[in-house]
């Protein structure tokens, strides 16, 4: 007969029961580190952005880079272990840069101009034009806490963008030439972003970020504007096309925490 049994059950049940107690513990510690956290913030970026465009539709027309400030406010809305996912809104502005492109006689040419081909025009020309944008932007945040005061960050969000071109051939200063200017209209576009947070003081910080953004949906067309005094013939092609590429950027900015 074997009567250490009853002692050999009740070690097994103590065990079992120690174990519960540890996953039980960690459970509500889990919980306890988890939950909604209201933390709203405001800032403001400044970067450099590179904008590209497609051959003979802006790649040799358009500056290529441009400064840009983008102001934002946003919270962080729920908190797990060291992760945070929050909201945040802004207003991106490209600001307004010129470029100069010469392009040879008609014989030589070998890039149109934003598609277009003048026969009107064959002498040389310089054109002077200059491309902008803004957006408005909406994205979901998250953030994942490395050190007590830095955080990675990582974005996915939609921009409303509007890009903005002007352009004007200068062949001959006695003919009065007219400025061309257009817009893509507003596109929704994809974009995405990473970066790192650091907390200066207990409400002021930095961050560094890096972006992308679907700018390529931002085709633009315009009618080619004649000199005063002459008829456009029926077969010209007479359309100034613009095709941008993605875009990518770099920024630096500051914010307040307000809590």
């Amino acid at each position: 007969m074997n009567y250490n049994q009853p002692e050999e059950s009740m070690d097994s049940f103590s065990s079992k029961v120690k174990v519960a107690s540890f996953l039980f513990s960690a459970l509500l510690a889990t919980t306890a580190s988890a939950g909604w956290r209201i933390q709203p913030s405001a800032g403001i970026d400044l970067g450099i952005i590179k904008q590209s465009f497609d051959t003979s539709f802006g790649e040799n027309h358009f500056h290529q880079h441009a400064p840009n400030g983008n102001f934002y406010v946003g919270t962080k809305l729920y908190e797990y272990l060291n992760f945070s996912v929050g909201v945040e809104g802004g207003y991106e502005h490209r600001f307004r840069q010129q470029d100069q492109a010469f392009y040879p006689t008609l014989e030589d040419v070998t890039v149109p101009v934003l598609g277009f081909f003048n026969p009107l025009n064959p002498d040389p020309a310089l054109y002077l034009s200059n491309v902008s944008a803004h957006a408005w932007h909406l994205n979901v945040e998250g953030f994942w806490a490395i050190c007590p005061q830095t955080e990675l960050t990582a974005l996915l969000g939609v921009a409303w963008m509007t890009m903005y071109f002007d352009t004007v051939a200068i062949s001959d200063p006695t003919v009065a030439t007219p400025i061309a200017r257009w817009n893509s209209g507003s596109h929704a576009l994809f974009r995405m972003g990473i970066g790192i947070r650091q907390m200066i003081t207990q409400h002021f910080g930095a961050r560094l970020q890096a972006t992308w953004e679907n700018s390529s949906k931002l085709n633009a067309t315009t009618a080619v504007p004649l000199p005063l005094g002459v008829a456009s013939p029926q077969n010209l092609q007479d359309n100034y096309s613009v095709k941008p590429k993605n875009s990518y950027g770099a920024s630096v900015g500051f914010f307040f925490q307000f809590a």
